[in-house]
């Protein structure tokens, strides 16, 4: 994930099998697939300051969840505003 106050991007990326101790050989470090609050989301819902849903002047949660055929879901959360974007890497 990148982001600043204005902008967030998330960029998953495929590895092979991880060996017997968790390392990985090889992973595509561009990426498979992207996702980003300027495509994703309305203006209004992220952004510094109390008029946008999710104030990046404060702390807020974020949590990803993979789907089975290469879907994927980013959800932000600030108190009781919630805003939650999808993709695709399939």
């Amino acid at each position: 994930m990148e982001a600043n106050q204005w902008a967030f991007q998330t960029t998953p990326h495929s590895c092979d099998n991880p060996s017997s101790v968790g390392f990985y050989n090889s992973c595509n470090r561009g990426g498979d697939c992207w996702l980003n609050n300027v495509d994703k989301l309305a203006y209004s819902d992220y952004g510094p300051g109390d008029n946008f849903r999710i104030n990046t002047l404060r702390e807020f949660h974020v949590s990803l969840v993979w789907g089975t055929t290469g879907d994927f879901t980013v959800k932000m959360s600030q108190g009781s505003n919630s805003v939650q974007m999808g993709g695709n890497c399939a």
